[in-house]
This record gives structure tokens, C-alpha cells and sequence, in this order.
């Protein structure tokens, strides 16, 4: 009788923290985000929150990746980052860049605007759920 009451305490723990799990992993903004525009092409973002800042890039066009360089995801829902091209990239000669995105987002889809040298774009990007996850875990894990 002791040995199943322990039995069921431990699965209980076991279905409360994958649960909790489940539900943080769901709820997170982390993730890989991918779109497409006729005019700049494929947009691959992506984005890791740490609990000091955004960090992530976003590719788009036939350019370099850019990188979080300001902004954030207040209520994890409004979106409002700036990237810019890396000082390195920019030390070998390429021209600085810099781009915001702002918008919202809902059930794992942004929609909003991209813009860059005062050309705006409107876009939507999906949230690629499996990669996501693995960027989730890879990015909490202590190694």
C-alpha cells in the first residue's frame, strides 16, 4: 500500500512538471520564425530571450544576417527590435545596416513591419514549432 502511494505522488510530479513544461515551452517567444516577401524574399528570425536582454538575428534578402541590436518582447506579444550588422562586418568594409521590425505576436505568427532605410515591408512569419523547441532547450541548458 506504501509502495503505490508513492507510486502515484511520483507520476503526479512527473505530470505536473511535464505540464509546466508543455505550457512554458508554448508561451516562450524563443524560437526560429520564417516568412516570405516577393520583394526582399525568404526572412529567416530568430529569437532567443535571456533574461537580460533579446538576442537573435534576422536574414533576409541577399544580405548578411543582422543582429539584435535594441527592443524587446513586451507581454509577449508586442514586438519592437532593432538589428543592425555586426561591428566586425562592418570593420572589413561592408556597409552598416540597420533594420527594425515591429509588429505582434499571436499563437506563434508575427505580423508586422520590417524596415530598413525607410522602406517598409509588411510581413508575416510562422514559428517553425520543432526548431523552436530544440533553440528552447539548447538555449536554457547550462552547456
Amino acid at each position: 500500500m506504501k509502495l503505490l502511494a508513492v507510486n502515484v505522488v511520483v507520476t503526479l510530479l512527473v505530470a505536473v512538471g511535464a505540464g509546466l513544461a508543455i505550457y512554458w515551452s508554448l508561451n516562450d517567444v524563443s524560437g526560429e520564425y520564417q516568412g516570405m516577401d516577393p520583394n526582399i524574399g525568404v526572412i529567416q528570425l530568430t529569437l532567443i530571450r535571456k533574461p537580460a536582454a533579446m538576442k537573435g538575428q534576422i536574414f533576409y534578402g541577399r544580405g548578411t544576417p543582422l543582429t539584435i541590436s535594441s527592443g524587446d518582447v513586451t507581454n509577449n506579444r508586442d514586438v519592437m527590435l532593432t538589428f543592425e550588422l555586426p561591428k566586425e562586418y562592418v570593420d572589413q568594409g561592408m556597409q552598416a545596416r540597420t533594420a527594425t521590425l515591429s509588429g505582434q505576436i499571436d499563437n506563434g505568427v508575427i505580423k508586422g513591419t520590417l524596415e530598413e532605410s525607410g522602406f517598409g515591408v509588411p510581413v508575416t512569419l510562422v514559428r517553425n514549432k520543432i526548431s523552436s523547441l530544440y533553440m528552447q532547450l539548447q538555449s536554457h541548458l547550462p552547456w
